[in-house]
């Protein structure tokens, strides 16, 4: 598996988006999943699972 952290997606007059990536390189095609949430913008910790 592959773990990307940290990146960011910058958008003129809004605030950045900090992401991270984990995959598995193949060429079959997978399912996108895309967790959000805006607790103070902590997305390393605080989940509750």
């Amino acid at each position: 598996m592959t773990i990307e952290k940290n990146h960011v997606l910058h958008s003129e007059g809004k605030k950045s988006i900090v992401y991270d990536l984990y995959f598995t390189k193949s060429s079959i095609k997978k399912p996108l999943v895309v967790f959000c949430h805006g607790y103070k913008g902590l997305k390393d910790w605080g989940l509750g699972i």
